[in-house]
């Protein structure tokens, strides 16, 4: 974070938990259960990753149990326990969450690969984007259906260009990656 501790993220027994050092990276505090809506009834195989920006570090962590793409804000320097919630993607019903996820920053955004457990022609992976002001927006990266079926999709952005790329691995013969602008 902006005050230069490690922060980890993980998810145990249908809990997703963080800890941080304290200044000294090899000192680490108690562990914490994450306090915010979802986070402690999640699916087996759920997970949770971490990004710093914006002088705070964010937590976003898939829910199958709701259906919901989840991501918890704290502030750097705050209590253990002082976080933010925000529904990143989905709700219950929508099979909008998965266990897939990479995160990246620029500008003061962050920017989400993930994938859903949809099927078809629905969306599959997509794009989350959360603006500055915490709004989300969601961009189709590619559906199920058998000419697409993407699965492990990152986030790589070109600072120098300002352009965020997306790739991720397909299920037809002979393809690898692919590339959204």
């Amino acid at each position: 974070d902006s005050l230069e501790n490690l922060w980890a993220t993980w998810m145990r027994a249908g809990q997703i938990w963080v800890a941080h050092t304290s200044g000294n990276d090899a000192v680490w505090g108690a562990p914490v259960a994450l306090p915010t809506a979802g986070a402690g009834s999640v699916a087996a195989d759920d997970m949770s990753s971490l990004i710093a920006f914006s002088g705070q570090i964010g937590v976003m962590y898939s829910n199958q149990n709701d259906d919901t793409m989840h991501f918890a804000i704290h502030a750097d320097g705050a209590g253990d326990l002082a976080w933010t919630h925000e529904n990143a993607y989905g709700g219950p019903g929508s099979n909008l969450a998965d266990d897939h996820m990479n995160l990246k920053t620029f500008g003061g955004k962050v920017y989400a690969a993930t994938k859903t457990s949809r099927t078809g022609s629905s969306p599959l992976v997509n794009l989350l984007v959360r603006e500055t002001n915490g709004s989300w927006s969601a961009h189709v990266f590619g559906t199920a259906v058998s000419t697409e079926d993407h699965t492990r999709p990152i986030v790589l952005i070109d600072a120098t260009s300002g352009v965020v790329h997306m790739f991720a691995t397909g299920s037809s013969p002979g393809s690898t990656s692919y590339d959204l602008i």
